[in-house]
């Protein structure tokens, strides 16, 4: 980013599946390896549902930065995800 501010991330996929070994799964977006505050959802326990999208709000500092999704299990490890036709948007919003 060229300067701090309040970045938009806009993830979408088409078809998605996460299962679970226990419990129920829940999909949500990480900014630099940490978990974007209210970007989980819960997903279905199944192959390939879909579609989904998250667009969640984060503040970040001048320059570079990873966006990524994460899967966790309540009383479980996810055994498998998956996401097809994915993409990603981020916007800078305007000061």
């Amino acid at each position: 980013m060229p300067r701090a501010g309040t970045v938009f991330v806009d993830f979408f996929a088409g078809q998605l599946g996460v299962t679970c070994s226990a419990g129920g799964a829940r999909l949500g977006l990480y900014l630099d390896g940490v978990p974007v505050p209210a970007s989980s959802v819960p997903v279905p326990s199944n192959s390939l549902t879909g579609p989904l999208r998250l667009v969640p709000l984060a503040d970040v500092t001048a320059g570079d930065h990873a966006a990524s999704i994460g899967a966790n299990c309540a009383g479980g490890t996810v055994t498998t995800s998956s996401y097809l036709r994915r993409q990603w948007t981020v916007t800078l919003l305007a000061e």
